[in-house]
């Protein structure tokens, strides 16, 4: 496996946690009563954890 292969695989890899880690703060900040405010900033942070995560896994690395 050349070097540039490895680096994709782990750059995909690491675009599945950040998508893991993206749900998993929505699940949780759902279903927890949280103060409003703070409902807001971990919905963006989730967003972009998501976001990050599939353009990642979408991107097609050269």
């Amino acid at each position: 496996m050349s070097n540039s292969t490895r680096t994709n695989i782990f750059i995909k890899i690491v675009g599945l946690i950040f998508l893991i880690l993206g749900i998993t703060t929505v699940f949780y900040t759902v279903s927890t009563p949280l103060v409003q405010p703070l409902v807001g900033v971990f919905f963006l942070i989730a967003a972009l954890l998501i976001g990050s995560g599939l353009f990642v896994l979408l991107a097609d690395l050269k």
